[in-house]
């Protein structure tokens, strides 16, 4: 499937012969990505670890891919855009890991490593295209920026391009093999990075049950919160209800930055900026 989706768009590529065409790359890319839901959707569980669960194994995450595959099942518009989140992260960082087996530094920026030499090499530039295309350009869909940076609602990402990027990561991990097997090489994963003296940083009061109640009804209120992002707020309840803590942090951080560029916007007069991400400009 990533070789399929490499020489559509490459088709793209030749056809302009000035660089990468991010907008018609993803026209060209739109019933591919319909095609790839359809084919994950008509998959169960059990087809879906049997086929692909081996291919995703080089993530060093494999157990984050039967909760995403779940979460494309639900039809819930917060589950997708969160399930994209942990995927992008997840491929930024296992990429990160490729790149080391012959580069000496991960680049910081992930359009830097998704343009590197190093990847090219293992994965073949079109489908490193394929990538920028989906995570790495602001030309381009830019997946992983709008949703970590809180731009995107949640009726506003399609769910075909979670299932993409899925079967994305698994076609990954089929080259992968392949020049491990050609270059005697073997990906080592970086370690995580531990939370020493965790009882020290406990400082936050216990939050009762009366206190989530009454975030229930702030929220609902709440000009901090942009009604079209409150589907987010109401599934981090859920989640840390359910001590999805991880989960909850990661849809509050994102929405925590929603709000403090609308109150920016708000103060300085200029509504256009709730939709960029400028630092050196107002």
């Amino acid at each position: 499937m990533v070789t399929f989706v490499g020489r559509q768009l490459q088709t793209v590529w030749f056809t302009q012969n000035q660089g990468l065409d991010y907008g018609g790359s993803v026209r060209l890319l739109g019933p591919v990505c319909e095609a790839v839901h359809l084919h994950l959707s008509s998959l169960t569980k059990e087809q879906f670890e049997i086929r692909y669960a081996p291919w995703l194994q080089w993530t060093g995450a494999p157990e984050l891919f039967p909760e995403v595959f779940a979460a494309l099942g639900s039809l819930q518009p917060p589950a997708v855009s969160l399930s994209l989140m942990k995927l992008t992260s997840c491929l930024e960082r296992a990429l990160g890991d490729v790149h080391l087996l012959t580069g000496k530094e991960c680049p910081f920026l992930l359009r830097d490593l998704l343009a590197s030499d190093e990847l090219a090499q293992v994965f073949g530039p079109s489908v490193m295209d394929v990538l920028r295309v989906f995570l790495g350009s602001p030309r381009g869909l830019n997946l992983r920026n709008v949703l970590w940076h809180g731009f995107a609602a949640p009726h506003e990402i399609p769910p075909k391009y979670c299932s993409t990027v899925l079967l994305l990561a698994a076609g990954l991990g089929q080259l992968l093999k392949g020049y491990l097997q050609q270059t005697h090489l073997t990906l080592a994963h970086r370690p995580f990075t531990a939370l020493a003296n965790l009882e020290d940083l406990v400082v936050f009061p216990d939050v009762t049950c009366e206190v989530l109640s009454a975030l229930e009804e702030v929220m609902k209120k709440s000009t901090f919160i942009l009604k079209i992002m409150l589907p987010y707020w109401e599934v981090a309840l859920i989640k840390f209800k359910s001590h999805r803590f991880a989960d909850c942090a990661m849809l509050l951080l994102m929405q925590l930055e929603t709000g403090l560029r609308n109150v920016f916007a708000s103060v300085n007069k200029c509504p256009k900026r709730l939709l960029t991400a400028e630092v050196r400009v107002l």
